[in-house]
């Protein structure tokens, strides 16, 4: 099995559980059903993701006990690890075709786990109203299926949008009004920086492009211990100090 570690790909391959099977045997290099610190490390590190990304990625997969188990699991971990790559990528996009000189003012206070947070006031009033339009009784939250069936009239890809939405969704089944604001905003970056398909997207305009930031490594320098760290390869709190259990 040829395994591509880009965000789409590993969309499609989380829809087909015979690619998460299939996966799953290629990580679990020992044939013991699980995948531990140092299987994690040689197949995660392949993702090209700096080792403080992989190691918050592998804490929420494994929720603290040093080990991947099961499929649900496994795909919850590639789930992450393709909206990481999605936000990155975006981000290099944004740094490389920006060059625009974006709102000064300080970001609003309802942005998600980094994702939106150079969006104005008045952007993200924007926003709610679009999501006061999906949640029309109140409810507090949407669902994925919702907020993608309205963000893809951006026309951005499909598979695009579902990594923007797990990611601004921090895990959670639903999306806060804050998620959505932050969804959103990020979508209309995404169009901004020419990764989708069409030129379409929704009747509201878009907003001013974003101040220049520095763009992230895509890859580390180094995959190497870090042990005066909490990072991706300290084995103090990855794989559980290591070796396989059914070895």
């Amino acid at each position: 099995m040829a395994f591509r570690w880009d965000s789409v790909s590993l969309q499609n391959c989380v829809d087909d559980p015979a690619l998460v099977a299939a996966a799953f045997k290629l990580a679990d290099t020992d044939g013991s059903g699980a995948i531990y610190g140092p299987e994690a490390v040689l197949f995660f590190g392949k993702s090209g993701l700096p080792n403080a990304a992989l190691s918050r990625i592998w804490k929420t997969a494994t929720h603290g006990t040093g080990s991947i188990r099961d499929a649900a699991a496994f795909t919850w971990a590639l789930k992450l690890v393709a909206a990481e790559l999605a936000s990155l990528r975006l981000a290099a996009a944004a740094d490389s075709g920006g060059g625009g000189t974006g709102p000064s003012s300080s970001a609003s206070s309802g942005t998600v786990g980094g994702m939106g947070f150079d969006m104005t006031p008045a952007e993200r009033k924007k926003y709610l109203a679009h999501y006061a339009s999906i949640d029309a009784v109140g409810v507090g939250h949407i669902s994925h299926e919702a907020a993608t069936a309205f963000l893809i009239k951006a026309k951005l890809p499909r598979a695009e949008i579902q990594v923007l939405v797990e990611k601004c969704s921090q895990g959670e089944v639903h999306l806060s009004k804050d998620a959505f604001c932050s969804a959103m905003h990020e979508t209309y970056k995404a169009i901004r920086a020419g990764s989708g398909s069409g030129r379409g997207g929704t009747s509201v305009s878009r907003p001013p492009p974003p101040p220049k930031a520095p763009q992230p490594p895509l890859v580390p320098a180094a995959f190497a211990p870090d042990t005066a760290s909490d990072g991706f390869v300290s084995f103090g709190d990855f794989g559980g100090g290591g070796g396989g259990g059914g070895g």
